[in-house]
């Protein structure tokens, strides 16, 4: 039987390509208004599966057994390689919450709430309310691998999915968990268009230019014999023609030197010029950039370009508007041998980002590496123009400080994949790591350091998905957990009357290190997980950066803590104990609790015990009964006696004044 694999949690990572596949089909239907720019709408994901037989099932299911009203958006969507059945698409959480419970009451295992890209390319099936019975549910488009996008096209989502992916540290994968290899990329039709007329438009087509060479070529005389007599008819054919061929103006560029042309050879004709002079008499020289490419700054035009016509607007030597097998009879094929290309790449538009003659940019880049990159990638654009937390390397640097031009063996076109691109710019979450006695299982899952961080921009600090709190609770929840084996349920703990500080601001990181720590529980200092701990200071270092260490070195007190019997300091008395001193974790809650103080009202574990507190606070003071002794009382106004008290009612028999 079939398994739902690790879903990806979608951000990539760092500059997804622009280039998607052309989505078709029932989807093209009901999802008009989806684009690629589109903004970050909540959506419900049923599951996530490495086959897409299994995810159709799922999709098949739903559509029968879902109201009417909660099919619209049901779709499968590809990101290789997984195949996600997802539901409903909202602006607003609390309008995806009624379809929640629908798809609870038909799937196995909890969906769950995502926020993230409605991705219109993405989409395999969708559900078409217009579509003949015969076609629902289930019909997909019929050519699947213009349907499958690149994984260099995978979209962050905000939230992971609920209860699929294993917590699990790379070096220790199963075999058989690798990922499939992925079908081509196929661009977007609109995109691909927007590229060919950008990287076809040039001085050279600009109207003025152009009338300006039209009114050049005229000044020569007409020889329409050239074609006339069927000679060179054949140039009269392409799609595209010089100017001077054209009209008749063979005398442009070439000059007759015998009348008796053609009986009296091939010699009777000769160039009025030769290499780039000939083509400089109309066309403007090179501009003395601070790049030329070779070709045109030795004046070999026709290294690339046919003098009398071509297939494609300027006359080159290429099948069509393809530019990349002319590029490549110079340049490296190995540009091109890559699990994935940029799209411009495979579509062969080579001057949509390099100048063909000359450029002030290095690599003939028509501008600036970034803001070329940003020509195309506009959501990226826009991202970082507005956010409030920019990654470093986006900030001052260029997209090749992370991703290469052409292609590459990993999604997204990166130099490399994980964790460890991350660390030759971040050594010291490396160390943290590699060395750290505990771990975060979220760094070792399929997306590494994406798993909660976006990598170009984010309006929370540190580039994190969402805000500390609820990023932490995507996981940290017995609903959301991604690991098979949960992490404690944190949600259900904010649930409860008082809330410690530090939670109650929404900052985990104020006690917990996110990426590793040589204390347990991640935790950025020693705290003593026990009930009992020998006295040291040291150990209560982390409860030491916010409360003030008088609370358990000052034996007497009227300021350093409200738990006090009179001026007795009742926190010294019962953790500054040699042997057996009672830690934080004996009374209280870290996170919260339903009793004041965050005083544990379950009780502490010892043992197998359940040892109860029975604590409560009356006035200016309180009393507690817990399992390890009677009842005390205490008042911080004036002392309490709570000494034991004998009366002589029998030899063994006591009574204690204090239980009334």
């Amino acid at each position: 039987m079939k398994r739902p694999l690790r879903t990806l949690f979608f951000f990539l990572i760092i500059l997804a390509i622009s280039l998607g596949p052309q989505s078709q089909g029932n989807c093209a239907q009901s999802t008009p208004e989806a684009s690629s720019t589109e903004a970050l709408f909540y959506t419900i994901q049923i599951g996530s599966y490495s086959d897409k037989d299994e995810a159709i099932s799922w999709y098949k299911r739903l559509a029968e057994q879902l109201p009417d009203t909660a099919k619209p958006y049901l779709r499968v969507e590809s990101i290789p390689p997984f195949f996600a059945v997802r539901l409903g698409k909202a602006e607003a959480r609390q309008d995806i919450i009624t379809l929640l419970e629908e798809a609870q009451k038909i799937t196995k295992k909890p969906p769950a709430i995502l926020h993230g890209y409605y991705r219109l390319e993405r989409i395999l099936t969708s559900y078409d309310p217009n579509a003949p019975a015969e076609k629902q549910p289930g019909t997909t488009a019929p050519d699947s691998k213009a349907q499958i996008p690149s994984p260099s096209r995978e979209e962050p989502l905000d939230t992971p999915p609920s209860g699929q992916v294993v917590a699990q540290p790379r070096p220790n994968r199963p075999q058989g968990t690798t990922k499939k290899p992925s079908a081509p990329q196929i661009p977007d039709a609109a995109l691909k268009q927007r590229i060919i007329d950008k990287y076809l438009a040039s001085e050279a087509a600009n109207p003025k230019a152009k009338e300006a060479l039209i009114k050049h070529s005229q000044t020569y005389p007409e020889s329409a014999s050239c074609s006339a007599s069927g000679c060179h008819a054949d140039y009269k054919s392409l799609a595209n023609l010089h100017e001077p061929v054209q009209n008749n103006r063979c005398s442009a560029c070439h000059k007759q030197l015998n009348q008796n042309h053609p009986k009296s050879g091939s010699t009777d004709f000769q160039l009025v010029a030769t290499g780039a002079a000939l083509c400089n008499s109309c066309h403007p020289t090179l501009q003395g950039k601070k790049y030329s490419h070779e070709p045109a700054a030795k004046g070999e035009c026709l290294e690339c370009h046919s003098p009398h016509g071509g297939e494609n607007q300027f006359f080159l030597k290429t099948e069509g508007n393809n530019q990349k097998k002319l590029c490549l009879s110079c340049h490296d094929e190995q540009i091109t041998a890559n699990k994935f290309n940029h799209g411009p790449v495979d579509l062969g538009a080579c001057t949509y980002c390099h100048n063909p003659h000359e450029s002030d940019h290095q690599a003939l880049l028509n501008d600036e590496p970034q803001k070329l990159c940003f020509d195309c990638h506009t959501d990226i654009a826009e991202g970082v123009k507005s956010s409030t937390s920019i990654h470093k390397v986006v900030e001052t640097g260029d997209c090749s400080t992370c991703h290469l031009s052409h292609g590459s063996q990993f999604p997204s076109l990166l130099k490399e994949r994980g964790e460890s691109f991350c660390f030759t710019c971040h050594p010291g979450i490396e160390e943290q790591y590699t060395k750290s006695k505990s771990k975060h299982a979220g760094l070792y899952l399929e997306k590494g350091c994406n798993t909660c961080h976006l990598p170009h921009f984010s309006e929370n600090k540190h580039l994190l998905k969402e805000n500390e709190l609820d990023l932490c609770l995507t996981c940290h929840s017995e609903k959301n957990s991604i690991s098979s084996k949960s992490p404690k349920d944190i949600a259900i703990e904010l649930k409860r009357t008082f809330l410690h500080e530090p939670v109650a601001q929404g900052q985990c990181s104020v006690c917990h290190n996110a990426h590793g720590s040589k204390f347990l529980k991640l935790l950025i200092g020693p705290y003593p997980d026990s009930i009992y701990a020998p006295y040291d200071p040291d150990i209560y270092d982390l409860c030491f950066t916010c409360h003030d260490k008088g609370l358990l070195t000052s034996q007497t007190t009227d300021s350093d803590t409200s738990f006090r019997n009179g001026k007795k300091n009742l926190h010294y008395l019962h953790a500054a104990i040699p042997q057996k001193g009672r830690t934080c974790k004996t009374c209280h809650e870290a996170h919260a609790s339903n009793g004041p103080k965050l005083i544990n009202q379950t009780g502490s574990s010892f043992g197998e015990w359940q040892m109860s507190i029975s604590f409560s606070t009356s006035g200016p003071g309180g009393s507690c009964m817990p399992g390890c002794h009677r009842k005390m009382e205490y008042n911080r106004d004036r002392e309490i006696d709570n000494s034991v008290k004998e009366t002589n009612y029998g030899t063994y028999h006591v009574e204690y004044e204090s239980i009334k």
